[in-house]
């Protein structure tokens, strides 16, 4: 500022301390008493150029960021700007050009390094992000935008301690900012961390009362501890604060208690529900979580064209996003998975490599939506019996085993990796995946333990290798009752399949193809449930999941619906009720939209 005079270098030092403060217009209006002489000036024209960005006059913006650049050309500031601008008008290639050169003059300068950071994430390139933002973090940890942003990356890659640090760092630099709080609050809950995640939620609501995140993510902690009652208090408060909400109606009618939530604004919520879906325009804005319960309001009118058109828009715009973060569903993976299993000759030496006796594991096998959740708790509920849901013991023994972290895609070469140990270290894989179940146990003297991740019909060679006395069960559903169940629902990013209904039917295929392998190889330790079955002679089927894992029938087994025990699946509010064969047929309704699921 010093070709400024003492008098305008004041008057613009106030302006950026105006706009600091967020007093734009203030600003703008000190910024242009200095133009008036200095129009050139390249601190007047930065400050301009931002202040018109801000306020969303880009062509003013434009003008004064270029004012500055043709004024020096050799620096940084006025390119920085002007690439923001381009950014914010979504030309992101102009954008892209001007913030790499600014960055590349001024490396330290904390607007670049953000500015381009944002802009890679808005791009895709979420790897270049996170290298920006994460310095950009480090400069400036009170920045809650970029806390934000960079959780969301590190969710996506299942980076979650990182998204957590970054979350609990930003929190604390703004204890007064509830938006950061209840961004925490809901990571805690979307962790099943329920304590910190309740604690915090009601922290935000003591400073205010009508914070709907804070109400939304305690509904959804009241239903994953089974407390409905409580869950529809926060319902209620949704409702208050916004009368017409998606989230709030669709979560009512997942639970069946949209008139007791809503009261005589349900059908003013349903219309306006209507109003988005036959509205191209209004639908296509909404983000893939609101158009998943957008088709499930439309489902419960026995809307079905409209129930599947936002629910094939909500599962396109989820794999485009997944897509930009480099997650794609890789169907040759799969097929070279199964073949090396089939091709590999050493199986009834690695059956019988490990002598470990312990006989309390029990696992369920099935992709999602199969009645795994149902069959859990019909279990759980005999008292020699305990449920651990789905555990991260599986991803722990595959990391151990592969040397590496793999979630849902297979480790394709991991009996190779298993044989090359020896035999004490195969035994404490065995005690090390019992000490992580126990641990996770309510009730401490089960006889049995019930875990049912997905993954589990992919590695039951691993797990029947390192616990030879386990017992495993086959959950089967009818394909496309299954399959549309699968696209209903916005699963976290583990599976990538399914978001398309092709790639779904793919993995049922994966998924009858290796349960078939399997039993060739382990015989009776796999019992085949099926679904229907399962729902329409309820009390034989258990019997036969009861006897198969080597216990005496337990009445007790037919009143699951009664346990209380923390459920984390999509399938909590129907495991809270008594069995109901309703769903298994619901999938005709869609049959015009199922031909892949339906061979047809």
């Amino acid at each position: 500022m010093s070709a400024l005079s003492p008098q305008a270098q004041k008057i613009l030092m106030k302006a950026y301390n105006l706009r600091n403060e967020g007093k734009i217009d203030a600003s703008l209006k000190q910024a242009k008493s200095v133009a008036k002489k200095h129009p050139d000036d390249i601190h007047v024209t930065y400050l301009l150029g931002s202040l018109y960005n801000e306020k969303k006059n880009y062509s003013l913006a434009q003008k004064n960021f270029s004012m500055g650049m043709n004024k020096d050309r050799n620096g940084h500031i006025n390119q920085g700007g002007l690439g923001a601008v381009y950014f914010r008008m979504g030309e992101h290639e102009k954008a892209l050009e001007l913030l790499t050169l600014a960055y590349s003059r001024a490396p330290k300068e904390y607007s670049h390094i953000n500015n381009l950071g944002q802009l890679y994430y808005a791009m895709g390139d979420t790897d270049k992000a996170a290298e920006l933002l994460d310095i950009a973090f480090t400069m400036n940890p009170s920045d809650v935008e970029i806390a934000g942003i960079l959780s969301n990356i590190y969710v996506k890659k299942e980076n979650y301690n990182r998204a957590q640090k970054i979350l609990m760092i930003a929190a604390s630099k703004n204890p007064d900012d509830l938006e950061v709080q209840s961004v925490l609050a809901s990571f805690y809950e979307s962790r099943t961390l329920l304590e910190p995640a309740t604690a915090l939620n009601k922290k935000v609501l003591e400073k205010d009362p009508d914070h709907f995140r804070a109400h939304f993510s305690l509904y959804n902690i009241y239903s994953q501890e089974g407390d409905i009652e409580k869950a529809k208090e926060h319902l209620k408060e949704m409702v208050r604060i916004d009368p017409t909400n998606i989230d709030a109606l669709s979560a009512s009618v997942q639970i069946k208690a949209q008139e007791e939530v809503f009261g005589d604004k349900l059908d003013a919520a349903f219309e306006f529900s209507k109003s988005l879906v036959i509205d191209d325009t209004k639908i296509s804005n909404l983000d893939h979580g609101s158009l998943f319960g957008l088709s499930a309001i439309m489902e419960s009118q026995k809307d079905f064209d409209n129930a599947f058109k936002a629910l094939k828009l909500a599962n396109d715009k989820k794999k485009i996003e997944n897509e930009l973060y480099g997650m794609k569903f890789d169907r040759d993976h799969f097929l070279n998975y199964v073949q090396y299993l089939k091709d590999f000759d050493n199986w009834d030496q690695l059956l019988d490599s490990v002598d470990y006796q312990d006989d309390r594991m029990v696992f369920i096998a099935a992709l999602p939506r199969s009645g795994t959740t149902l069959m859990e708790q019909i279990l759980a509920a005999h008292p020699e019996c305990d449920g651990i849901g789905e555990s991260e013991n599986l991803d722990k023994l595959k990391a151990e085993v592969a040397g590496k972290l793999i979630k849902f895609p297979p480790s394709i070469e991991w009996p190779a990796h298993f044989m090359a140990r020896s035999e004490e270290d195969k035994i404490q894989l065995s005690k090390t995946f019992m000490k992580n179940s126990e641990n996770l146990l309510v009730n401490k003297a089960a006889t049995k333990i019930v875990e049912k991740s997905i993954g589990n019909f992919l590695y039951i060679g691993l797990l029947a290798a390192i616990l030879p006395k386990a017992k495993f069960i086959f959950a089967k559903r009818n394909r496309a009752a299954s399959g549309l169940s699968i696209y209903q629902q916005s699963f976290a990013n583990q599976f990538l399949f399914d978001n398309d209904l092709d790639d779904i039917n793919f993995m049922f295929d994966i998924l009858d193809e290796l349960m078939e392998f399997w039993q060739s190889r382990l015989g009776d330790r796999i019992l085949t449930i099926t679904y229907e079955d399962l729902v329409t002679d309820t009390e034989n089927q258990a019997k036969s999941i009861i006897s198969h894992i080597g216990l005496d029938w337990d009445p007790a087994c037919l009143e699951f619906y009664k346990n209380k025990r923390q459920i984390k699946t999509a399938s909590l509010h129907q495991a809270r009720n008594k069995v109901y064969s309703s769903s298994a047929e619901r999938y005709l309704n869609y049959k015009d939209h199922l031909s892949p699921l339906l061979g047809s």
